[in-house]
């Protein structure tokens, strides 16, 4: 629900992109060989003396060398169509990113090999992302997938709203339309983002699922755009909006199940007692004063969007009284 920054890791990850991404496609171009040893790079005049270092640190990965090889040797067995599918793969790549950078993630699926989706999904997002000792050789900075979490300086699940999260060990990272589906936005910035473990689960979270349309939390604060409603008969707190993006946010992240918690409505009917005992000392010229005050000591933290809803609510039933 909350808006996350979409300059948290923009540099270290566009690095990636130029750096490794671009570099191995333009490998997969100009190879004609696999590597069985990184001093093979030595004398190829292909690439500069940056991109040898690059891909001898690439290659000194065994189990990344391995499948590498294999995608040169998938593209060398089709020679006449590896620069048609390298093109159209490229093709893709930039423009799903695009769609991304212009707020759009309604995109349609598209086939993808999977010895490439592989590549991105798992030898890059879950190989790579995790090696301190990489990223440090790679841009002699420290950085992994924990201080990626840790960039966002967030204190509450960005998805669900009721979720804190103040252990970065406990974070998750999800990619919002999933890496199964468009695995070659496994590693954009604009796809990822630090959520609870409960939302990440594939009962509880959205899985890999999609609905469009659909808005991102790196372009919209999507709780301003959520009603909430307290059901005192049933203990449960309901979730509406009328703007079809927002309902489809709602359905995707199963938010309706997480909110009938009996606890989320315990915590919210009690907190709005205590506004409404609170409010009742003060004279309704300084309702709005108060509500200000309060709802920004919720600013960031748990069921804020349900409380500033609430409670925005409570004072306009009573002053129509």
């Amino acid at each position: 629900m909350i808006k996350v920054s979409k300059k948290s890791n923009k540099n270290i990850m566009e690095i990636f992109h130029r750096k490794i991404i671009l570099l191995l496609f333009k490998w997969f171009q100009k190879s004609s060989k696999t590597v069985n040893s990184i001093t093979s790079f030595d004398k190829d005049k292909n690439f500069t003396l940056e991109e040898i270092r690059i891909l001898k640190l690439i290659f000194r990965k065994k189990k990344l060398k391995d499948h590498l090889n294999k995608i040169l040797i998938f593209f060398i067995e089709k020679e006449n169509f590896r620069n048609q599918e390298l093109k159209r793969l490229k093709k893709i790549y930039f423009y799903q990113r695009k769609q991304l950078k212009k707020g759009n993630y309604n995109l349609k699926v598209i086939k993808i090999e999977p010895i490439i989706s592989e590549l991105f999904s798992e030898y890059f997002f879950k190989y790579l992302f995790e090696k301190k000792e990489f990223w440090n050789d790679f841009i002699s900075t420290e950085f992994s997938k924990g201080i990626f979490k840790k960039n966002f300086k967030i204190q509450v699940c960005p998805y669900c709203n009721t979720e804190g999260m103040f252990q970065v060990e406990n974070y998750k990272i999800d990619h919002f339309l999933p890496k199964s589906l468009f695995p070659l936005l496994s590693m954009y910035y604009l796809n990822l983002i630090p959520i609870c473990e409960s939302c990440n689960s594939f009962h509880s979270g959205k899985g890999n699922n999609i609905i469009k349309p659909i808005q991102s939390q790196f372009y919209q604060e999507i709780g301003t755009n959520i009603e909430f409603y307290l059901d005192l008969k049933n203990n449960s707190v309901h979730l509406k909006s009328n703007i079809e993006e927002t309902k489809n946010f709602i359905d995707l992240l199963k938010l309706k199940n997480k909110y009938e918690i009996d606890i989320i409505f315990k915590n919210l009917k009690s907190d709005l007692k205590s506004f409404g005992i609170e409010l009742s000392k003060g004279v309704p010229e300084r309702y709005e004063e108060f509500y200000s005050r309060q709802i920004k000591s919720f600013e960031g933290r748990s069921l804020y969007y349900a409380k500033k809803y609430l409670f925005k609510d409570y004072i306009n039933k009573k002053n129509l009284k």
